[in-house]
């Protein structure tokens, strides 16, 4: 694997010089370990990963809260099918894209239908309602990991706890099979349901953290500048002890 870095606009007077971590995978590279140093694959470049506060369920420490199976037993009256991913046809391909849209996420049709073609994400959670689809999400399924990845909803049942019933259908499906992670992609901004998924640990920068108070702070807090500039997140996450190696 190569890392490296992509530049975009510095603040010369104030110090600040960002840089986008990226990482280009080779042929013999496992995805396993590119998912557990924190990278998520880009969905037009998936030989082509970004660094990003990405997040998964740890299964060495699955077990379901009482709000997990409040959300199970709200969506009881749909069906949840796992299945092999096959080639999207341009009906559902239009049906996904509509969506999307519904939801203030543009998406083309050329990315649809390369997610779709099974290159990458090799299998498909589809959600039904009465015979009808009314959900899919695509997996990424692998001897020891699961990425769990572009939930789509139709518009009318976008408040029917989906989502998250979705993710948590996805990490029964992968304890089950004996799987360690379920990657779970970012935990940017107020995404609250996935703080209630079994096992659940971010990646920090230095390493996976399961410490739900951090995670507060960094979705929360706003700061000025560069995040080690912030003296009360160093002293929040006591400084002596980051960076961790990421776990095996």
């Amino acid at each position: 694997m190569k890392i490296f870095f992509s530049a975009y606009k510095a603040d010369y007077k104030r110090y600040r010089f960002p840089y986008q971590v990226l990482l280009k995978r080779e042929p013999k590279d496992s995805l396993e370990e590119i998912y557990n140093r924190g990278f998520l694959p880009f969905r037009h470049r998936q030989d082509l990963f970004y660094l990003a506060r990405s997040c998964r369920s740890n299964l060495d420490n699955y077990r379901l809260s009482s709000e997990n199976r409040r959300v199970l037993k709200r969506t009881e009256g749909f069906s949840f099918r796992f299945k092999k991913i096959t080639p999207i046809n341009f009906r559902t391909r239009k049906k996904m894209r509509d969506w999307a849209r519904a939801a203030g996420w543009d998406i083309k049709a050329s990315t649809l239908q390369s997610l779709w073609q099974g290159t990458y994400f090799n299998w498909l959670l589809e959600v039904k309602k009465e015979d009808r689809v009314v959900s899919a999400s695509l997996l990424l399924s692998l001897e020891k990991i699961i990425h769990w990845a572009y939930f789509f909803v139709d518009n009318s049942y976008r408040q029917a706890n989906l989502a998250a019933a979705s993710g948590l259908r996805t990490i029964q499906y992968a304890q089950k099979r004996k799987n360690k992670y379920v990657y779970l992609g970012t935990c940017y901004g107020q995404l609250n349901y996935k703080r209630n998924f079994p096992g659940l640990e971010f990646f920090n920068g230095g390493g996976w953290s399961a410490n739900k108070r951090e995670l507060s702070w960094l979705q929360q807090e706003e700061w000025p500048g560069h995040l080690w500039q912030n003296k009360s997140y160093r002293d929040f996450i006591k400084w002596q002890n980051w960076p961790q190696a990421p776990k095996k």
